[in-house]
């Protein structure tokens, strides 16, 4: 995204980020205005970017298995207990 000379970075938050901010875009300045350092940077911001949402992912994802397991009951027989 250019803004001016200037160009930026811009991405979508996960939903697991975005419903605790009020924001829900990322919006980060690449310090520059060329374009091919410009596509170099944002590739970079991008690649870090995917690491964090797939680990915010794969915690909110464990989070909703662990809450929606039904808890187990043990069954004891009397002949158990004698």
């Amino acid at each position: 995204m250019r803004r001016g000379r200037m160009f930026y970075f811009r991405k979508r938050l996960p939903i697991c980020i975005s419903k605790f901010v009020s924001n829900q875009f990322i919006c980060l300045s690449l310090r520059t205005h060329l374009p091919l350092d410009a596509v170099k940077r944002a590739a970079r911001l991008l690649s870090v970017y995917e690491k964090k949402e797939l680990d915010c992912n794969l915690t909110d994802l464990n989070d909703r298995l662990i809450f929606r397991r039904k808890p187990t009951v043990a069954r004891i027989s009397v002949e158990q207990v004698t």
